[in-house]
């Protein structure tokens, strides 16, 4: 009886075999989150998309594709007026949206020979977003004095504070009992305080 093969591949070990060749955990917890279907069109559609992507590996080509970071709770908490996003939450959006743009133009490279893939394209977002992202995060996730102009004065301005502090704390040892200072000492910055 074909209709019911004696040793049947569990679904959820397709998709975990499927889901262990994603670019990142969202695309393999989108896989492994598919449902059996029963309707032979929407299979044979969707067979066809595959087929497509096969046959661009069998050429020797291939899709260039990242993960991407998990954004979900950060876009989440946006959606209440006021919300804010920590520096390495905000570089987690500018990778996913750096990732989105280079996953669009790689379907649009590949339109000519996957056109059913080709109409899974999004339109990835205005580049100016990923552009104030990387004016305003650095590669290690520090926020940049090109962040705004208010912050980087801000900044200045600390640092002018520390520097005058320093200098009268140096001011103050050198008045001070030379016995009870070892001469040419200085201050400076040690795990936040100033020794």
């Amino acid at each position: 009886d074909r209709s019911a093969p004696q040793h049947a591949l569990p679904f959820e070990h397709v998709l975990d075999a499927v889901a262990s060749h994603a670019a990142g955990p969202l695309g393999a917890d989108a896989l492994r989150a598919r449902l059996p279907a029963d309707d032979v069109a929407w299979v044979e559609g969707e067979l066809a998309v595959v087929a497509e992507g096969l046959a661009v590996l069998r050429r020797g080509d291939q899709y260039d594709v990242r993960g991407v970071p998990e954004i979900r709770g950060a876009l989440s908490r946006l959606r209440v007026e006021g919300s804010v996003l920590e520096t390495a939450e905000l570089a987690a959006v500018r990778t996913t949206l750096v990732a989105g743009r280079e996953v669009a133009q790689e379907v649009e490279r590949q339109r000519e020979a996957c056109p059913r893939v080709a109409l899974l394209r999004a339109e990835p977002a205005d580049r100016a977003i990923e552009r104030m992202l990387e004016l305003a995060v650095g590669d290690d996730n520090e926020l940049l004095d090109s962040a705004s102009p208010a912050l980087a004065a801000a900044r200045r301005d600390v640092h002018a504070a520390r520097d005058r502090l320093i200098r009268r704390l140096e001011q103050l040892l050198r008045e001070a009992d030379t016995s009870a200072v070892p001469g040419g000492a200085r201050v400076t910055v040690r795990g936040g305080r100033y020794v």
